[in-house]
């Protein structure tokens, strides 16, 4: 479905003159690969080719390396496909989980019809984690971009890599098969073992923090640096104060309680309370936030 958004033709062509004329770059990329190759191009081949035409950048003759660097802009031209692009992102077709920022999670990002002429609007950027500036090959490639909110986008992350060295930016992407945010880093109050009777009302106690789980993989913590998680959480902590004064009100054997006398199921009775499964269901934002705080109160 990607692929038809595009003149195939033109790109291959494109790239075979630029190849031609440019021998160097063909040694960065994958063998026999094709433009259209680059369009739906898994993540960590990408970051290969990101890196590969870097090192293009500092071996080849400078003048040579700045007019192929113009022909490729001009063949992987972002900017005249943006709208095309964005297009395809929000066709409910294609079945996009397209519902907060996959970067932050504290912004709803979504598709919306303008009431005045029914015309279908995006609500959300699309973050090149690969930088096109620096590398016009992955420009236009699907799996380069992550739907995300403009503070991420635009005031945070810039055209800056998400990592390192090609071996972290290929984990660290919303878009890397092996991405997994959520299993190495944990989202919690700070200090996490001062109890009170209203963590609401005391909330000058309390931040945010963001924590690596033992053992587990602590260059995620790279995600929480670059996006500034801690600082723009700790705004939205009464999301995390909140459930646990919920908790001290409901523990469980209060929870028992209210579900014998309701003739409910005590997980009903807490889902009512808590709203894990709503939040999750319904897409909400922080639900990470939510899912390491209810675990932490389980």
């Amino acid at each position: 479905a990607y692929l038809k958004k595009f003149k195939k033709g033109i790109l291959r062509s494109g790239l075979d003159v630029c190849v031609s004329t440019y021998p160097d770059l063909a040694n960065i990329l994958p063998a026999g690969c094709k433009a259209d190759d680059l369009l739906v191009m898994d993540f960590a081949k990408l970051v290969d080719v990101y890196f590969g035409y870097q090192g293009l950048r500092k071996s080849m003759n400078k003048d040579d390396f700045a007019d192929m660097n113009a022909f490729l802009k001009s063949t992987f031209n972002y900017k005249t496909r943006q709208s095309n692009i964005a297009k395809f992102f929000m066709t409910s077709a294609n079945a996009f989980q397209i519902h907060t920022c996959h970067y932050c999670d504290t912004s709803y990002i979504n598709v919306f019809n303008r009431e005045v002429d029914g015309q279908e609007m995006n609500h959300f950027d699309l973050d090149h984690v690969l930088d096109w500036g620096e590398c016009p090959l992955v420009g236009l490639s699907l799996f380069n971009f992550t739907p995300s909110c403009q503070v991420c986008n635009e005031k945070l992350k810039h055209s800056d890599l998400i990592g390192d060295t090609p071996t972290e930016v290929k984990k660290l992407s919303p878009t890397s098969d092996t991405y997994s945010f959520e299993n190495n880093v944990r989202i919690c109050v700070d200090p996490e073992h001062k109890v009170v009777d209203n963590y609401m009302a005391n909330a000058n106690l309390f931040n945010i923090d963001f924590k690596p789980l033992p053992g587990k993989d602590q260059d995620y913590m790279k995600v929480v640096k670059l996006f500034c998680l801690k600082e723009r959480y700790t705004y939205h902590k009464s999301e995390a104060l909140r459930l646990l004064d919920l908790k001290h009100n409901y523990d469980d054997s209060n929870i028992r309680k209210i579900a014998d006398l309701l003739g409910k199921r005590p997980e009903d009775v807490r889902e009512d309370i808590f709203g894990e499964a709503f939040s999750k269901n319904q897409h909400r934002c922080f639900g990470q936030l939510k899912r390491d705080i209810l675990k932490s109160i389980s």
